[in-house]
């Protein structure tokens, strides 16, 4: 059966839904600040120079999840809809999982409860998980089995015992790693690294395929200098099938960073939080990051990110318009000042506590799926 074919690029903004302000520095644009040569010596004001800023304020991840969802290639294959039996592990994770990690992060208080509870959880889980397989694997409706007989995208990969005893190893997975830092959570000069891993972990619940960015470091030349950095995680799509681009790829997500929890600064909560809850070095690598990924971008001319700071994880959505972008490439090609990008992004949510964890998991178990359908034809 032939693969349609995709629409043309879509703009899709998150334009109508959040704020449009933006505020810009009180020196001009056109004085083009010397630009660092490492992505992890950018700060925002370079970002500033060149017209990308960030919102003014945080949209809310409904609005976020409703930009991505309605774009007309997503909705042209039918991969707006989360397939019944992913739906089902999304909420067996909730039922699950129905606590949160709160323990002093500083001092390292309170750890052994978290890991008795964490424990306990890993017992009940393994306790149930027959009768859970059971249940799950006899209850698809007569609407997911038509969807799957008329799109062609959900024929394939789909195997129900594949894809719960995935999420079943990783869930444990999930559980067993962080158990494991819990116990070393106290000792001094802790890295960036377990976060990172932590992250990836976390994703791999959701049925997400993540890769280490240091595999591939990346660049870009902005005005003339060349731009390097390697981003902590990367999330592609899988590889093609067929000819005649049998092997190619996109980039789905970009986690640009993964920081310590002290990237955050001064007191905010859900409503007041905004880019300048955080350090402008964190903004600047991130910003300067989304525009490598620009050209490979599964949402092109878009780019998703997330900027990771502990446990907690920020969405970003970069909208570059194509003669801006050009011009950055460009070094001696002038700057049109009416030409500003935005970089929207969400309040923190942290995915160690249940609140939020529920948001989050609607929209990565939704990325899982799009990670491993949108190549295949």
């Amino acid at each position: 059966m032939a693969a349609k074919q995709i629409p043309k690029e879509d703009s899709s903004s998150l334009e109508s839904t959040c704020s449009s302000e933006y505020e810009f520095p009180v020196a001009s644009r056109r004085q083009i600040r010397k630009l660092p040569r490492r992505a992890l010596d950018w700060k925002i004001d370079h970002l500033s120079t060149l017209g990308v800023y960030y919102d003014a304020n945080a949209t809310d991840l409904s609005n976020f999840v409703s930009v991505l969802k309605d774009r007309r290639d997503i909705q042209f294959h039918g991969l707006d809809r989360l397939p019944e039996i992913r739906q089902k592990l999304l909420r067996c994770t909730e039922d699950c999982w129905k606590f949160s990690f709160d323990f002093d992060k500083e001092r390292g208080q309170g750890i052994p409860g978290e890991i008795q509870q964490t424990q306990n959880a890993m017992k009940e889980f393994e306790e149930n998980k027959d009768n859970l397989e059971t249940r799950l694997q006899t209850e698809e409706s007569e609407e997911s089995k038509s969807r799957r007989r008329t799109n062609i995208l959900l024929q394939s990969g789909e195997d129900f015992k594949s894809i719960f005893y995935r999420w079943r190893t990783n869930l444990i997975d999930f559980w067993t790693y962080f158990s494991m830092i819990l116990v070393r959570w106290w000792k001094p000069r802790q890295k960036e690294g377990r976060f990172t891993h932590l992250f990836m972990a976390f994703s791999k619940i959701c049925l997400l395929y993540p890769e280490p960015g240091k595999m591939y470091p990346e660049s870009i030349c902005i005005r003339g200098v060349d731009v390097r950095g390697t981003p902590a995680v990367r999330f592609v799509t899988l590889p093609t099938t067929t000819p005649p681009t049998v092997g190619s790829f996109l980039q789905l997500i970009v986690v640009t960073e993964v920081k310590q929890c002290n990237a955050f600064k001064g007191s905010y909560n859900a409503e007041t939080f905004t880019y300048k809850n955080v350090s402008e070095e964190a903004l600047g690598q991130h910003g300067v990051q989304l525009l490598m990924e620009r050209d490979s971008s599964f949402f092109r001319p878009n780019v998703v990110g997330i900027l990771c700071i502990g446990t907690k994880i920020i969405f970003t959505y970069l909208d570059i318009n194509q003669e801006h972008y050009e011009e950055l490439l460009e070094k001696s090609k002038e700057i049109n000042s009416t030409n500003k990008a935005r970089i929207s992004y969400t309040r923190p949510l942290d995915y160690m506590d249940i609140r939020d964890r529920h948001e989050i998991l609607e929209l990565f178990f939704w990325f899982g799926f799009v990670q491993s359908k949108v190549n295949r034809n």
